[in-house]
């Protein structure tokens, strides 16, 4: 275990000084000192323990930098503060605890790994425990995230380049792709958190992580969470109590659009069928952000994203994130009171809609239109006329024919 390394690579001094702080016997050769510390580590390694073998291993190797490091990063010897990283908060996954706060990964003594520890108190495992017992277990994880330290704002989940993780000397399988084999390349987003709950003994309230990476310029911070998943249909629940926008303010923001723009809105075709699962519309949704009047399905948007979290819009290509999602009422009362026939509907200038494709619709989009100065005709003799015009005529030929008709039709 690391932290049996770590005790035998401490010297006689420091075994003493660790074994006084214990309230043990120290002395006696450095063999005797050494086994009488690993059986207390062995028997019960709790944090008071913990914190002297880290605070002796820490002096240990603080004394040998200085001559090992000369003339590299004077920052890699030193361990840094805390960084004040707020990370994004992912939707399916409701944050119960944060076991180990974000920390900065820190290459020192020209090794980048990092291994920390951390305690499951009794208020977690009780947590857990309670959870699991009234829910399937499957839905309740510790995930470790991984983001950039130097954050404007709120970072997003990003995997440092060549990253593994140890929990409790278990590799965790990490589930990421690489754009390039070349040196340095960060994983491809989305980076999905890493579920470390099969690997951890909540029997045991010690629990140890190994962090292994690339050092190419940046720099990042991990979390350990506690966190309860959330289904897709829960979250739809969610966005139908907070994020509906009302019938009269969506037919509003969809006939006047932008009130300095010179074009009026006269008739505007929505489809009722969802561009990504290629069926009628349940509950149509879109982000506020987004500009076009086409939906998408929530549910089947929010299962998507469950499996692959994108959050993009397949509409406009533009990002639609959780928190910008908005169920559109005007089209929800139109699906509510439209058959399954119905798959377009044209909103016209009054606020009113009327549904396209239909039988009525059909019958007039085969007749032929006759356009005279700007004024359009139901008139058959139109197509007649088209079909009389002989083979070798020129736009001026057909001109003169048209101006002959249009005479005969004022008389």
């Amino acid at each position: 275990m690391q932290r049996d390394a770590m005790v035998e690579s401490l010297r006689v001094t420091e075994l003493r000084a660790l074994l006084s702080a214990m309230g043990q016997v120290k002395t006696g050769p450095k063999r005797e000192l050494l086994q009488r510390v690993l059986r207390l580590v062995g028997a019960a390694c709790g944090p008071e323990l913990l914190g002297h073998i880290q605070q002796q291993y820490s002096s240990r190797q603080a004394a040998k930098t200085p001559g090992r490091t000369r003339g590299r990063r004077s920052g890699a010897a030193h361990p840094e503060p805390v960084p004040a990283v707020k990370m994004i908060d992912l939707p399916f996954y409701q944050a119960l605890d944060t076991l180990v706060q974000p920390t900065a990964l820190v290459s020192r003594y020209c090794q980048f790994i990092l291994c920390c520890f951390f305690c499951c108190c009794c208020k977690h495992i009780c947590c857990y425990n309670s959870l699991v017992v009234h829910s399937d277990p499957y839905l309740i994880l510790i995930p470790c995230r991984t983001c950039y330290t130097e954050c404007v704002g709120i970072e997003e989940d990003q995997y440092p380049p060549n990253f593994s993780l140890v929990v409790n000397e278990e590799v965790q399988p990490v589930t990421c792709r690489y754009p390039s084999n070349k040196p340095g390349v960060e994983p491809c987003r989305p980076c999905i958190p890493v579920d470390v709950t099969s690997s951890l003994n909540l029997c045991d309230a010690q629990q140890s992580v190994s962090i292994f990476w690339g050092d190419f310029g940046k720099r990042y911070s991990f979390a350990v969470l506690l966190v309860r998943v959330l289904s897709a249909e829960e979250l739809l629940t969610e966005l139908r109590k907070s994020a509906v926008e009302r019938a009269d303010q969506r037919r509003s923001r969809k006939l006047h659009g932008d009130p300095e723009s010179e074009i009026t809105t006269t008739r505007l075709c929505v489809a009722l069928t969802c561009p990504l699962a290629k069926m009628r519309l349940s509950v149509p949704c879109s982000a506020a952000s987004c500009a076009h009047l086409q939906c998408f399905d929530a549910l089947f948007y929010l299962q998507m994203n469950k499996r692959k979290p994108t959050w993009t819009c397949p509409v406009c290509d533009k990002p639609a994130p959780f928190s910008h999602l908005v169920i559109d009422g005007l089209l929800s009362e139109i699906l509510d009171s439209t058959d399954g026939s119905v798959e377009e509907i044209e909103y016209l200038a009054d606020g009113s809609w009327r549904p396209v494709g239909g039988q009525e619709d059909q019958e007039l989009s085969r007749r032929p239109l006759c356009h005279i100065s700007g004024v359009s005709f139901d008139f058959p003799a139109a197509a007649s006329l088209r079909s009389r015009l002989p083979p070798w005529s020129s736009f001026s030929v057909f001109l003169s024919y048209w101006h002959h008709f249009t005479c005969n039709i004022s008389m």
